[in-house]
């Protein structure tokens, strides 16, 4: 399968063809949890390298399959609503350069457990292989409790009482244009300034108990089991 258009031959009979790296990574913040990439952002980054002896630019094309109990490639996902098959292909890199795509918000579930490759094409030939597999799994990073069933308060007795609130300041980490960290996430209570009525706005992150990723952990867990 050509990643990117249709492959001339003849023309290209004595040229290399472009190959794909061989530690894909997703993120962000481009850490791993064991052999799983962990990922802290609603939106992926999926990068991979790509070389060609030629020095030629090229793109990679990017795959992303669920996975069975065992951690096996299951289903691929439409990354780009063409259907069953739908891929996301990169902008074209100097060779030895990074490619990478972003996946759409929506389109990849938290606490799931992927696999992603590549296959690189250069404008005129294409990789004949895909690049090694690899696992990442979106962490759902903010929990919020649960919703009361049942309450003290009388309702009859509430009333609206509105209040300007303040910016509680960074919460949530900030990233670079290429996908790393430039701000860590505040893991410690941040609040906004205090009212007239002595009320203030305040939000506190903090690591899931459950292990690091949360349900990631499982699904990572169940696969290093399978």
């Amino acid at each position: 399968m050509a990643a990117a258009g249709p492959e001339d031959l003849a023309a290209n009979a004595a040229s290399a063809r472009p190959v794909s790296g061989t530690t894909p990574s997703a993120g962000p913040k481009f850490s791993k949890a064991g052999t799983v990439w962990r990922v802290i952002t609603p939106q992926v980054v999926l990068r991979n390298t790509v070389t060609d002896a030629d020095g030629d630019t090229a793109n990679l094309t990017f795959q992303v399959y669920t996975t069975n109990a065992d951690g096996t490639p299951k289903a691929q996902v439409d990354l780009d609503g063409s259907g069953q098959y739908g891929v996301l292909v990169s902008p074209y890199v100097a060779s030895g350069g990074t490619a990478k795509v972003t996946v759409p918000y929506g389109i990849l579930k938290p606490g799931v457990l992927y696999k992603f490759r590549t296959s690189a094409f250069d404008g005129s030939l294409y990789e004949t292989s895909w690049s090694p597999w690899a696992d990442f799994c979106i962490e759902p990073y903010v929990k919020f409790p649960a919703p009361q069933t049942s309450s003290t308060i009388d309702k009859t007795a509430q009333e609206i009482d509105e209040f300007t609130r303040t910016d509680p300041g960074p919460a949530l980490p900030t990233f670079t244009a290429n996908g790393a960290v430039k701000r860590e996430a505040t893991r410690e209570r941040t609040c906004g300034k205090q009212d007239a009525q002595g009320r203030k706005l305040c939000i506190e992150l903090s690591p899931s108990q459950r292990g690091v990723g949360g349900a990631c952990e499982e699904a990572r867990r169940g696969a290093a089991q399978g």
